[in-house]
């Protein structure tokens, strides 16, 4: 398809299809992924599933890459919390009203770096440095998620810290949570492997589903971590007004924001489209993350960039275009 300015003449009743699916893959992904990333950057967890509504819309219909998925990412959350924990306690209306402004303030910067094209700096950074970055946020994420695999609670700080808490307090590992680790994990290699045409990581989370769902009618939930609601179905307005008197605190900490969100969305997006074949324009890439995070900042959504446990899945799954992305906001 080459440049994605015209990718949706190539859309189709089967490539629209293929999309859904992926999409719906991306439903079920984003929810537990959102909730966590949003609890890492110190805001209410609803916070980590609206800004997966609206930026990811956003930088699907304005960026250049057909796969890439944006919403919130552990990195960005850890930068977050570490920028703006000094400036407000975290957790209060101030420090929401902060990580908005700065959100905001972050989509203005990378707006700015796409419609002056200065995206060619992104030319210089080789097939190493992609691997690299992608083995180093795979293991991150990996990392991060080996807490909520094994059912523990652990108030620990870094990846270190989170393997070393996992072997103090290994007695209190959840076997329930480790027998839907693993069904989850077990169902999806094995219909990848034996059912190749299959929504494999679909067929994994509802394995995982139906027995967290057996597990909690046989025995209760007490074994069983359950989110619970969220206090409204759709992101509210909000003004991502940054005070006046803080703009010389923030300004510095949006530049290195909108760096760190820009360095991983065109690493996902150079590493997906060596795999699949396509061209990727690094400038629209850029524009379309600075529109995504200017309007999730009125949209009570955080900073979003593209997100690695999103994009891969969702070209594994067979997205064709960028309405999977579309289709997995609005699912």
């Amino acid at each position: 398809m080459g440049l994605t300015s015209g990718w949706w003449r190539a859309v189709t009743p089967r490539t629209a299809r293929a999309d859904a699916l992926a999409g719906l893959l991306g439903a079920f992904l984003v929810l537990p992924q959102g909730l966590a990333f949003a609890t890492l950057a110190g805001l209410p967890p609803h916070y980590g599933v609206f800004s997966a509504i609206v930026p990811t819309i956003v930088a699907a219909v304005f960026g250049s890459s057909l796969h890439v998925v944006s919403g919130p990412t552990n990195a960005n959350s850890l930068a977050i919390v570490a920028a703006l924990s000094p400036l407000a306690l975290v957790g209060t209306p101030d420090y929401v009203a902060l990580v908005l402004a700065v959100t905001a303030m972050v989509g203005v910067i990378q707006l700015a770096v796409g419609a002056f094209r200065l995206g060619f700096v992104t030319d210089f950074m080789s097939p190493s440095v992609l691997l690299g970055f992608t083995s180093g946020a795979a293991a991150l994420i990996a990392c991060y998620a080996l807490p909520e695999l094994l059912g523990l609670q652990l108030n620990a700080h870094g990846p270190f810290g989170l393997v070393e808490a996992v072997f103090t307090y290994w007695r209190l590992i959840n076997p329930s949570a480790v027998a839907i680790a693993v069904v989850t994990l077990a169902v999806t290699f094995l219909v990848r492997r034996l059912v190749r045409p299959a929504p494999f990581m679909l067929c994994g989370l509802l394995a995982g589903w139906a027995l967290s769902e057996a597990i909690v009618r046989l025995w209760g939930d007490a074994d069983v971590a359950l989110v619970g609601g969220i206090p409204a179905a759709l992101p509210g307005f909000t003004l991502p007004i940054p005070p006046l008197g803080r703009l010389g605190e923030l300004l510095p900490i949006a530049g290195a924001l909108a760096i760190i969100a820009l360095g991983q969305s065109v690493s996902i997006a150079k590493a997906i489209a060596a795999r699949s074949g396509q061209r990727v324009d690094v400038n629209r890439e850029f524009v379309g993350q600075g529109l995504s995070n200017i309007a999730g900042g009125f949209f009570s959504a955080y900073l979003s960039c593209g997100s690695l446990n999103r994009s891969v899945p969702n070209f594994e799954a067979g997205a064709r275009s960028p309405l999977a992305a579309v289709f997995s906001a609005l699912s």
